[in-house]
């Protein structure tokens, strides 16, 4: 029956560009001012203990005051930005992005510098803990389709340097539309995924750059090879590298 105690720290102020307490005012004009609401507690559980320790009541009571204010976007800043770089070069999401990729599952978002931060943690979208789950049993079956009926739809995805005549990087794909020639793939083939600057940088930053699908012949051939041939060019139509790696 030990006492535990767990204590919260909350820090509001308003503050324009030039105040040293604000934050990603790099992207603020000067006539902006900064509502900040700043939390600091213990981590586990998603930030469980922070949140229910009063940040939440904070955050609420602060959400009514300006419900019938104009002109204010909720921002959430990135905290491993403001743990590596300065305060006032931070990266911010959308209230509403975060919140909704937490609600699909995604409980990892990524900032225009790359950092991974965790949605339900700074948005307080986790669920209390609940019975441990007994294994796979209570969890239900999607749908199943044959193996060999799925390897048809997978392809090899390169990113191809004409510099150097060489594939940089290869990686698997899957089609999603044929009549539409639609192809999904992960985003760390084609984009530059490393934290830093150069996050997000797509085709690694190469000049005249192609991307080229291989596929892998359903046919045998003389020396039972299933080396992939790749015969496709395709580009990029659609991205989402800040939520998922795709």
């Amino acid at each position: 029956n030990e006492l535990r105690e767990s204590f919260v720290e909350i820090f509001v102020t308003i503050a324009d560009p030039s105040s040293p307490h604000c934050v990603a005012s790099d992207a603020m004009r000067s006539t902006m001012q900064r509502l900040i609401v700043s939390g600091k507690g213990q981590v586990g559980h998603h930030g469980r203990k922070l949140w229910r320790g009063g940040y939440n009541i904070v955050l609420d009571s602060i959400k009514a005051s300006v419900a019938n204010c104009t002109n204010v976007d909720p921002q959430v800043v990135c905290p491993e930005c403001l743990a590596h770089a300065h305060p006032s070069s931070a990266s911010t999401w959308s209230w509403d992005a975060v919140r909704a990729a937490a609600g699909t599952g995604s409980t990892i978002v990524r900032c225009m510098r790359g950092h991974r931060a965790d949605s339900n943690l700074i948005c307080g979208t986790v669920k209390a803990a609940g019975p441990k789950s007994d294994g796979l049993h209570g969890v239900p079956e999607g749908p199943q389709k044959p193996v060999k009926e799925l390897l048809p739809s997978v392809v090899m995805v390169g990113l191809f340097d004409p510099k150097t005549c060489s594939i940089r990087n290869v990686g698997s794909g899957f089609i999603a539309d044929k009549k539409q020639g639609l192809i999904v793939t992960a985003a760390h083939i084609l984009f530059d995924m490393e934290e830093g600057r150069n996050f997000g940088n797509p085709y690694f930053g190469l000049k005249n750059p192609k991307v080229v699908i291989g596929v892998i012949p359903q046919y045998k051939t003389l020396n039972n090879d299933n080396t992939a041939t790749f015969r496709y060019l395709a580009e990029i139509v659609a991205d989402e590298i800040h939520s998922m790696d795709a």
